[in-house]
């Protein structure tokens, strides 16, 4: 392990590096589609026999088209999320937000632990930058791969690398670090 003692040992990023999330399958996408239209065609066939819609029918179907478009847009925020490295900082790009962080101006790296992955967030004055780091090679074969960042390990390196980071706290096997720039 490095001098702060964490299972990452820092590295240099000399040149643009863009880093984008693995997507979800569609299965469950899917599946919360294709029940909110079977609903539909439920409801429709009812009214069209003149019989009641029972309340639950109107529930489950406010339930299943609510589930698939929260679904659908996740998929479409993380299908068009970018986080880029370079030697002047990081860029993290969403289409809802961009935060770009010069190194210098790095104050914060949470490195904690959620499973089988480490949970990271960047944070400086200008926003943040989360993503998450499978914690073993065991984890990252036996785990569905949408639940890391690809190639995360290697961002997390670069980003412990470019400031100079002091550890904070250290606690239930995660840590904090504060760059040697902050206050």
């Amino acid at each position: 392990m490095n001098q702060l003692d964490l299972p990452f040992s820092p590295r240099t990023i000399s040149e643009e590096e863009t880093y984008r999330p693995a997507l979800a399958p569609l299965k469950g996408l899917i599946l919360a589609w294709a029940l909110s239209l079977a609903l539909v065609g439920s409801v429709a066939v009812m009214r069209l026999l003149g019989a009641p819609v029972p309340w639950p029918t109107w529930l489950m179907l406010g339930f299943f088209t609510l589930a698939a478009a929260l679904m659908t847009t996740g998929r479409w925020v993380d299908g068009r999320t970018i986080i880029e490295a370079g030697p002047q900082g990081l860029r993290y790009h969403t289409p809802l937000h961009e935060v770009k962080i010069p190194w210098q101006e790095l104050r914060e790296l949470r490195l904690l632990p959620a499973g089988r992955t480490w949970r990271v967030v960047v944070l400086a004055d200008r926003g943040r930058v989360p993503f998450r780091v499978m914690r073993s090679q065991a984890a990252l074969e036996s785990s569905p791969p949408f639940i890391a960042l690809p190639r995360g390990e290697t961002l997390l390196r670069g980003i412990l690398g470019m400031a100079p980071w002091v550890v904070h706290t250290s606690q239930n096997g995660g840590w904090v670090l504060r760059a040697g720039n902050a206050d």
